[in-house]
């Protein structure tokens, strides 16, 4: 889902990652990010609790938004395109603090 397509969900999204990061303490120099994308319809706003929030450093955050508009338009996924994020099991452990 891009905003200008679906304004009204992109918002929700948005306020319901806002209220979920409110009751959290803001480190200084981050931001808070949330999982499923506010870029989806499976984003806070749809309002089954199912996402997550977490403060990151302001450089990462922003850094991966642009990542992700980037891999929106390199695999050419469109509005109301469904795709699927899979995860490695295998982690990688890095101190919060570094960008």
């Amino acid at each position: 889902m891009y905003s200008k397509y679906d304004l009204v969900q992109y918002n929700a999204n948005r306020k319901a990652k806002d209220a979920a990061c409110s009751k959290l303490s803001k480190p200084e120099g981050y931001e808070c990010d949330e999982f499923p994308f506010a870029s989806t319809y499976e984003g806070a706003g749809i309002g089954d609790g199912r996402f997550s929030v977490r403060y990151i450093p302001r450089a990462a955050n922003n850094t991966h938004g642009r990542w992700l508009a980037a891999w929106y338009a390199y695999d050419r996924i469109l509005h109301k395109d469904q795709f699927y994020i899979g995860f490695n099991e295998q982690l990688s452990l890095c101190r919060l603090d570094e960008t």
